[in-house]
């Protein structure tokens, strides 16, 4: 929606009867379908569907990646013995942010009613062919069926922002969406090491010995869901029992939209973990003959 379009939208037609003859290993060679006084309907005709729903898929996602580093090197020469010296230091952190949601809405046209057939019995204004997509609809079908008209899903989202008041929104399953799909994880790599090298014998003994420490800390949000949130608390967090000895909830039973914000929220888990490790090594070489 974000990009001035819906991502799916769905026209549909009931009360028909589908049937498939002179069927063979492809396809059925005839398909005929009836409304339920018996007259024939055009599956291929956009007019004969009314809108239902439609929804759109918006993500918005950000990496970054940082690091730094820097390493130091010193020789020495203690009474003729080379020694060598090494240190240095690295970090990288890594951080990823998701935010998406997907807000859906139900098509109830200008009278407010919602129909599944443009030619209900009480009157629809749900027809598909004000969307209809005169570019797609001009492809040929496959397996041999003939070009079927379809719909526009950037003629839709224009209607709707022309018109909001013809859709009906899922609050609460937009909600939903942006909370469940709502994650964000940064890890930070913190190291650091110091080597020493020496030969003794004209060089022909070598030892090399160092220590590398390691520290990883991840922080990260997700959602978090809390049944309990559904119910009432007084002000020292008991909760507030009824007549029966239950918990009473936020709001009425009947009312589905009292209860997702209170108990789902974003970014509400935030684990974390941290982790250090020290890697000590040591080797040793000798060398024989001319150097």
């Amino acid at each position: 929606m974000d990009k001035g379009f819906f991502g799916n939208s769905l026209a549909r037609r009931t009360g028909v009867t589908v049937s498939f003859d002179d069927n063979f290993y492809l396809r059925p060679g005839a398909i005929t379908v009836k409304d339920t006084a018996g007259r024939p309907v055009d599956p291929y005709n956009i007019n004969n569907y009314a809108l239902s729903t439609s929804n759109g898929d918006m993500l918005n996602t950000l990496d970054v990646q940082r690091s730094a580093y820097a390493n130091l090197r010193r020789d020495f020469d203690v009474h003729g013995v080379p020694l060598t010296l090494k240190g240095g230091i690295d970090m990288r952190n890594t951080m990823r942010d998701n935010r998406s949601y997907s807000p859906s809405f139900t098509f109830r046209g200008a009278d407010g009613r919602t129909t599944t057939t443009p030619v209900d019995p009480l009157g629809s204004d749900d027809g598909a062919g004000v969307v209809f997509d005169g570019v797609n609809s001009q492809r040929t079908a496959g397996f041999g069926f003939p070009k079927i008209q379809w719909v526009s899903n950037y003629t839709y989202y224009d209607l709707y922002r022309a018109h909001p008041d013809y859709f009906n929104p899922d609050l609460n399953g937009e909600y939903r969406s942006l909370v469940s799909s709502s994650k964000r994880a940064a890890e930070t790599i913190s190291s650091a090491y110091l080597r020493g090298d020496i030969a003794f014998m004209e060089r022909r003994l070598r030892l090399v010995g160092g220590l590398r420490a390691e520290q990883t800390n991840v922080d990260a949000e997700g959602p978090l869901t809390d049944p309990t949130r559904n119910f009432q608390r007084d002000a020292s967090g008991k909760f507030v029992l009824g007549t029966d000895g239950r918990p009473l909830p936020i709001g009425p039973t009947t009312d589905a939209s009292a209860y997702p914000s209170a108990r789902s929220s974003i970014a509400g888990c935030t684990p974390k973990r941290n982790t250090c490790d020290c890697f000590p090594a040591s080797t040793r070489a000798i060398i024989f003959g001319r150097i």
